[in-house]
């Protein structure tokens, strides 16, 4: 007799439920960081004022991202600007 490959069943109703809760926090999170300023002032200003530590946590992600940003792209002009000098060597 062929065995069948065991086939995962379908998600429970809480797996659902579960799943549909994490992507509307997710879209809302996505809809609050995008109308957050991208100056790291203005978003250490709004993180004191946060009115909930859900609002805390989302600003102070953002904060890290823009952080990690700013480092990248100073890495890179560092990069550029030892290039331009080696040519003008």
């Amino acid at each position: 007799m062929i065995e069948l490959p065991k086939v995962d069943s379908a998600p429970t109703r809480a797996e659902r439920r579960a799943w549909a809760r994490k992507k509307a926090n997710d879209r809302a999170v996505a809809a609050y960081r995008n109308s957050l300023p991208t100056s790291i002032v203005k978003l250490n200003a709004l993180l004191t004022e946060a009115p909930s530590p859900w609002h805390a946590e989302v600003i102070s992600r953002r904060i890290d991202t823009v952080r990690e940003a700013n480092r990248r792209h100073n890495r890179v002009r560092r990069a550029r600007g030892a290039e331009a000098s080696h040519a003008r060597d």
